[in-house]
């Protein structure tokens, strides 16, 4: 119960800083996720507070093709031809 009570008050914290251009911020909440997405009621909560940042979601799509692809898996469809796109046209 505590780590559903605390880290939805971190995760908000987190968002508020600059995480989709800090390699290290967006580690820490790439880690977060992959460790609670297994919780339904803490993914729910997240997937409602990634929705109001898309340069996130398109930051964690791309640290997830480097490494795991647990977090892809809950990134939408819509959010993944968007980042395809915008990678192709910075190539």
């Amino acid at each position: 119960m505590f780590v559903r009570e605390v880290l939805p008050n971190y995760m908000i914290g987190m968002l508020s800083l600059p995480v989709h251009s800090t390699p290290y911020l967006l580690r820490v909440v790439s880690d977060v996720l992959e460790k609670h997405l297994d919780d339904n009621f803490l993914k729910e909560i997240f997937k409602s507070m990634l929705k109001e940042k898309p340069q996130l979601i398109t930051a964690l799509y791309a640290s997830s093709k480097v490494g795991t692809r647990r977090v892809d898996k809950h990134i939408s469809t819509k959010e993944r031809r968007k980042f395809e796109i915008q990678e192709g046209q910075s190539s």
